[in-house]
């Protein structure tokens, strides 16, 4: 059997990762997975000496997108 992700074998013994929707695939690859596959929500940051977690970018809301909403002045330029 091969991992969904990279393509290479899995091998007996070693440690592989199988996703609710079925995927198997290397420790390696998990993550990639996850990533393209599901495209959960994440925020980029960066932690302070204290372990606070502070954003780069304002937290983006659920479906918003990576460029925020469009306006529509903007839409409407592009049709001319």
């Amino acid at each position: 059997m091969n991992c969904s992700v990279c393509g290479n074998p899995l091998h007996g013994g070693r440690t592989v990762f199988r996703c609710d929707c079925g995927v198997l695939a290397h420790a390696h690859c998990w993550g990639k997975h996850i990533i393209e596959s599901h495209e959960p929500p994440f925020t980029l940051g960066t932690m302070t000496r204290d372990d606070v977690f502070v954003p780069n970018e304002p937290v983006q809301e659920e479906g918003e997108g990576l460029f925020g909403e469009v306006s529509d002045e903007v839409r409407d330029e592009d049709k001319e």
